[in-house]
């Protein structure tokens, strides 16, 4: 099974959503973790991984050619776990990673008020 794992500095606890944001919606994961994210964010990042350049043969290779599209490539699954590893990491602020079995997509952003799926489509 292929394993997501999101981590930046967006997640921090505390933040405040826009008020279209429901944190209430709390069905991919257990209710403790409404502090963390909801499940439009959830959504917004594996969509947008799944639906990546790479995948649909849209990213320019260094030659300059066109990437294939990748037809056989997995699609990603949602993991609350790795949700949870996600935000201890932001939340140390740490960009070393800590975990080398796990694959990450990181990236810190320096506004901690930016919309959580505008956060999505900028990794």
């Amino acid at each position: 099974m292929a394993r997501m794992k999101w981590s930046g500095h967006s997640l921090n606890e505390g933040v405040n959503l826009p008020a279209n944001k429901n944190l209430v919606l709390n069905q991919m994961c257990e209710k403790s973790f409404g502090k963390i994210s909801n499940d439009d964010i959830r959504k917004t990042f594996l969509n947008l991984h799944n639906k990546s350049k790479v995948a649909q043969g849209k990213a320019k290779m260094g030659n300059g050619n066109m990437a294939r599209q990748a037809v056989m490539m997995r699609r990603l699954t949602y993991e609350c776990s790795l949700e949870l590893s996600a935000y201890r990491s932001a939340k140390r602020c740490e960009d070393a990673v800590g975990n080398t079995t796990i694959a990450e997509n990181r990236i810190m952003l320096p506004n901690t008020n930016v919309d959580f799926s505008f956060a999505a489509e900028q990794v």
